[in-house]
This record gives C-alpha cells, sequence and structure tokens, in this order.
C-alpha cells in the first residue's frame, strides 16, 4: 500500500466499534510527509509487512489493545500507545524532521516477545520506554535480543537521550 495524503484509520467509533485493522503487505509513502494514525481501541492492530520500506513515513502512531509489528521506518517520531508483540526479528528506525529536529521512539506500553528475535530501535533522536520491555525465550539465542542506538541524527548525538524508568527483563545467555 502507498500512503498519497497522511492517513487515519479508527475503528473506534460506530457500529461495530474497536475492530480489528490488519495490514498484510508492505505500507509506504508516496512522498516525505505522510503520517499514519491507526486506532483500534480495544481491538488489534497487525502490520505484516515493513512500514516505510521503500519511502519513510513520516510519523507512526499506534493505538490498540495489543499491536504485532513488522520493521518500520519513519523520517518522524514513533509513539506506541498500547502493547506490542513482536513476532519477527523488529528494527524501528527514524530520521531527521527537519534541522536538528530528530525523530524520538517512545513506548508507553509494554513490549513482549517470546522467541529469538530481536528490537532494534535506531532513533535519530531520543528513545523512551515508559513501560515494560520483556523478551522471555528458554532456547538457544542466536542473537543479541535487545539493541538500542539513540542520537544517530547527529554526529555527535548531542541532545539526545535513551531514559527507561520501566523495566527490560531479557533471558540469560544474552
Amino acid at each position: 500500500m502507498v500512503l498519497t495524503n497522511s492517513v487515519t484509520l479508527d475503528s473506534t467509533a460506530g457500529a461495530g466499534a474497536d475492530g480489528n485493522i490488519s495490514f498484510s503487505g508492505t505500507i509506504n509513502g508516496s512522498a516525505a510527509g505522510r503520517n499514519l494514525t491507526v486506532n483500534t481501541g480495544a481491538a488489534q492492530a497487525s502490520f505484516g509487512g515493513a512500514v516505510g520500506g521503500t519511502t519513510a513515513l513520516a510519523s507512526l502512531s499506534v493505538a490498540s489493545a495489543n499491536a504485532t509489528l513488522a520493521s518500520t521506518t519513519t523520517t518522524g517520531h514513533q509513539i506506541y500507545s498500547n502493547p506490542l508483540t513482536l513476532n519477527s526479528n523488529v528494527v524501528l528506525t527514524t530520521g531527521t524532521i527537519s534541522a536538528g529536529v530528530y525523530g524520538d521512539i517512545i513506548f508507553n506500553a509494554p513490549v513482549s516477545w517470546s522467541s529469538d528475535h530481536s528490537l532494534t530501535l535506531n532513533a535519530a533522536g531520543n528513545i523512551g520506554i515508559n513501560a515494560p520491555i520483556t523478551a522471555s525465550f528458554a532456547g538457544t539465542i542466536t542473537q543479541p535480543l535487545l539493541n538500542l542506538n539513540y542520537g544517530q541524527g547527529s554526529t555527535s548525538g548531542t541532545g539526545a537521550s535513551l531514559t527507561f524508568p520501566a523495566s527490560v527483563t531479557l533471558p540469560a545467555g544474552m
């Protein structure tokens, strides 16, 4: 799917409110400045393919009871306000919004996965982990499970921060 304008998908109003929203393929912007907002309320949001894989979106905001996420690239902020489940290796990348203004990655709800998958955060700006991140896997770990790279938008990383007042739980053997 190619977004030719900014899009808000909201399944929380009207008959059959709180319906699932599912994307089975890749989502790209047709040009810079395309925002995607997905709100499912008490239902599920699922991203089966890369978001911004060829042409980055300006921003992504997801509010759902639980979301399944694929790798995502935006030039601006990525804000996740409800629980996320990872079913594959996921790389979240933000870029430069404008001169000296960089995209942040913010988790305001738990992130979890239960297999040998990795979560890589490449933020041009800040990373904020305001809810628990939990990887629970009993098998052989074949890769780093969590990679945090912030301040990638400037050569010195000046002004960028990594904050996580919430817990991060990873299996032994990392």
